[in-house]
């Protein structure tokens, strides 16, 4: 039965989709894809961490002052 309008998912559509999401490579600080999969299940949101554990989650690793000026990188 076709009905207008209605898309049914299939496992080789759902995979053509998100192919470009998939991290292709384990980023160096990682030994293993256990310890990637592991940090990367963890909820980042307000709702599941205390207000210091969300701070320190979604806080950048490299902090400037404001007005400095950032040199931009040199690729060889």
């Amino acid at each position: 039965m076709k009905m207008k309008g209605v898309q049914i998912n299939t496992e080789e559509r759902d995979k053509k989709f998100v192919q470009k999401y998939l991290v292709k490579e384990l980023p160096a600080q990682y030994q293993s894809t256990k310890q990637f999969d592991a940090l990367m299940s963890v909820p980042v949101g307000k709702e599941w961490n205390t207000g210091d554990s969300y701070k320190r989650l979604i806080q950048p690793e490299l902090l400037t002052k404001a007005g400095s000026i950032i040199k931009p990188l040199k690729y060889k």
